[in-house]
């Protein structure tokens, strides 16, 4: 994702179908970027959410990375700095690290081309971004759901152990997997 790649990003998710969660239409991945409540998260519009988006990109502060296929943009990885993602500082087993911390949070991925290895290749391409730039680790936070993969967002928790990631603790929402260059 780059500042001039913006109007891709918002596009591809313009055009995406939303029948099966139709409240994620409005997100843009800009849901761990607010500080709302849920209530408030809620009454925000797609426009907002557009708007912010667009904006975040522009001035360098949303990260991630594009997925392309065919010439066309078919994918999306939220990859940013965990001091980027406010809404996760509510998680303290998140603020315990020491070090500049990357968080792998989201991915979507054009139906068309799920399950085809686009996910874990974003997954790569987030990981030596975050290595390549000197942040200490990455943490990844999947879930499960396997009787309706397309909510299952955040990624697996095989994808992430692929990848070398290790579960660090574990909840009801999941697992938190860590990623950290020094053991690496």
């Amino acid at each position: 994702l780059s500042p001039d790649s913006g109007a891709e990003f918002c596009a591809f998710f313009d055009h995406l179908d939303y029948s099966y969660k139709p409240d994620w239409q409005s997100c843009f991945c800009q849901y761990y970027h607010t500080t709302c409540d849920d209530a408030g998260w809620r009454s925000r519009s797609p426009e907002q959410n557009r708007a912010s988006a667009l904006d975040l990109i522009a001035r360098g502060e949303m990260r991630g990375y594009l997925a392309y296929a065919e010439g066309k943009c078919v994918g999306w990885c939220s990859a940013n700095a965990l001091s980027a993602l406010p809404r996760l500082a509510v998680f303290p087993e998140l603020a315990q690290f020491a070090g500049p911390s990357g968080v792998i949070i989201c991915f979507v991925i054009h139906p068309k081309y799920r399950r085809k290895g686009a996910a874990r290749r974003l997954l790569r391409a987030a990981v030596e971004g975050f290595r390549r730039d000197g942040f200490a680790r990455v943490l990844g936070l999947p879930f499960e759901w396997k009787d309706r993969p397309e909510l299952q967002y955040h990624g697996s928790r095989a994808m992430f152990t692929e990848a070398g990631f290790a579960t660090f603790s574990e909840d009801e929402r999941g697992p938190l997997m860590v990623l950290d260059f020094a053991k690496a």
